[in-house]
């Protein structure tokens, strides 16, 4: 490796915060800028190749498997194209950073197969065009951020060597690092909360109200720790911080309104300047509220053609006191699902059958109950994920701020009965999927031209700054299908003749279960693509570099 240059740690910067379940204390500065990699909050140090040198026992063990191809050649075609120009690569006319902080998701990466991206059934020439995979890299990783994020493990395609295993936001921010030539330094949440504490306890921010943080889980010993960092300390540095988790709940409600309210402190001591959080504060809150969601989504239903009009029926105070029964959209209902706010997969989801589909009330403050109508084919035949981001089209007067949505992946999951609730196979949907009768004759393109249509539209909102804004990026909407025109889920019974002219005119529409912000989804990458299992993070990685881009100097 080529010798260490010291370079003047003074670039503004974007700081992402990203937010997976339990880390290890985060122990030193580490980031990448192009080829450069920040150790400390001094210093940061000159790679000479990207492609350093792997472990030996990787090298090895070569071997073949069989694995899920990719559905996209193309986007196959764009990763292999962006990262043979890593040693290539120029200036970052922006000098932009960018501080990702997790919260973790997992102990351990290599336990949790659905965030997870390995370097399995590999060459020695593909290694060294991925420098993620560098044994130093993921000792850094895995020093600041812990196993979470960094780890190795073994899999049926090397079952006596150790390969090396990222967390899919990692792996997505270092693309962003090598691929986009962005500013990238990891560190720990908190290594966060440690920094917003020194803000809150400044002189100049004693006229504000004081502003109570929670006890960490695990109190920073670190002596750089208590050290005020330029970001905060220096109100010329330029800033986006990025909050991100892929599991609810994830950092408590105290937490999270602490860290807001320190980054609204300092945005309103820098007039002009761009210094905020991302996702704002008001998309996080009625994200995982689910209900405006949920709100936004019949709307555009209520607005759209025939084909598009599908929606599960909603009451939204079914987990109330004050419920009123006569009223209710679901009065009649055989079976309804319960769901809670702020709750992840099959978490906090109840299933009621029978006569016992009646109200309850669920004190479970400051979480709230609501229920919906029973769509059959989730337990008969899976879900479709479909994920999409945002990309430049210059020059199309009927493109919503010059970026139009392009579909990059599609997985279809199922909930593995008799398991936790989190337990689902992933496999990247093909057209034997739409053969199923849960689905027929709906088509794979039919599934796409639907998710982009629902995706412009809540680009299209009002509102879609305050509740939407991560979408100028991308997203995962996750899609079921339901039945139209059938009324078999009601209480009242039919004949045999009434009910087979009804099953006649019932007709197979999707609708959007959820609107998953793409900084908090699984991508499924080790089940549902093949070698490199990376399309779906660089496709993210390029869409965030391209919204940034177009925000710098913004607010």
């Amino acid at each position: 490796m080529a010798p260490f240059t010291v370079i003047q740690n003074e670039d503004p910067f974007i700081l992402f915060i990203s937010s997976p379940t339990i880390g290890t204390q985060a122990q030193g500065q580490y980031g990448l800028r192009r080829r450069r990699l920040t150790l400390s909050s001094s210093t940061i140090q000159k790679r000479g190749s990207p492609g350093a040198a792997i472990s030996k026992q990787l090298r090895a063990s070569q071997q073949s498997g069989k694995r899920t191809r990719s559905p996209s050649a193309q986007l196959r075609a764009e990763l292999e194209s962006a990262v043979s120009g890593i040693a290539s690569a120029k200036g970052h006319e922006e000098a932009l950073r960018i501080l990702f902080v997790p919260y973790p998701d997992v102990k351990d990466i290599a336990e949790e197969t659905h965030l997870a991206i390995d370097a399995s059934n590999t060459s020695d020439r593909f290694l060294a065009r991925y420098p993620m995979y560098d044994a130093e890299n993921m000792s850094m990783i895995q020093q600041e951020l812990g196993k979470g994020f960094a780890s190795h493990g073994m899999t049926s395609t090397k079952p006596y060597y150790e390969i090396p295993i990222l967390h899919q936001g990692v792996v997505t921010m270092q693309h962003l690092s090598h691929s986009f030539n962005r500013d990238v330094t990891f560190r720990s949440w908190e290594w966060l909360q440690a920094q917003l504490k020194v803000v809150t306890a400044r002189p100049k921010c004693s006229s504000t109200a004081k502003i109570r943080y929670p006890q960490p889980r695990k109190t920073p010993t670190h002596p750089r720790k208590a050290q005020q960092h330029a970001l905060f300390s220096d109100s010329n540095i330029p800033c986006i911080i990025f909050l991100h988790w892929t599991v609810d709940p994830g950092p408590s409600t105290a937490e999270i309104n602490a860290i807001y309210a320190t980054i609204a402190t300092i945005q309103s001591s820098r007039p002009g300047q761009l210094f905020r959080a991302f996702p704002s504060h008001s998309e996080l809150t009625r994200e995982t509220s689910k209900i405006p969601d949920i709100q936004a989504l019949d709307a555009i239903a209520s607005l759209s053609p025939p084909n598009y009009t599908y929606r599960p029926q909603t009451c939204f105070t079914h987990g109330e006191r004050a419920h009123d029964m006569t009223r209710c959209p679901l009065r009649g209902h055989r079976q309804i699902i319960m769901k809670r706010t702020r709750s992840c997969g099959g978490d906090h989801v109840e299933y009621i059958d029978g006569d016992t589909a009646l109200p309850r009330h669920r004190p479970s403050p400051p979480y709230r109950w609501f229920a919906q109508s029973y769509e059959p084919s989730f337990s008969l035949f899976g879900e479709f994920r479909v994920y999409i981001t945002a990309s430049p089209s210059p020059g199309h007067p009927r493109v919503l701020r010059g970026r139009e949505g392009r579909v990059r992946h599609t997985v279809v999951t199922e909930w593995v009965r008799g398991h936790d609730p989190g337990a689902m196979y992933a496999r990247a949907a093909t057209a034997l999927d739409f053969r199923a009768p849960d689905v027929r004759p709906l088509g794979l393109a039919d599934l796409h031209a639907f998710a982009l249509y629902i995706y412009d539209r809540l680009r299209s909102r009002e509102d879609w700054r305050e509740q939407f804004e991560s979408l100028e990026m991308g997203v995962r909407l996750d899609v079921g299908v339901g039945t139209e025109g059938g009324k078999g889920e009601k209480k009242e019974e039919k004949g045999k003749e009434e009910e087979k002219k009804g099953k006649e005119k019932e007709k197979k529409r999707f609708f959007v279960n959820e609107v998953t912000r793409f900084y908090g989804a699984d991508y499924f990458s080790q089940h549902t693509l093949g070698t490199p299992q990376q399309e779906v993070c660089w496709a993210f990685a390029e869409a965030v570099d391209g919204y940034f881009g177009a925000e710098k100097g913004g607010g």
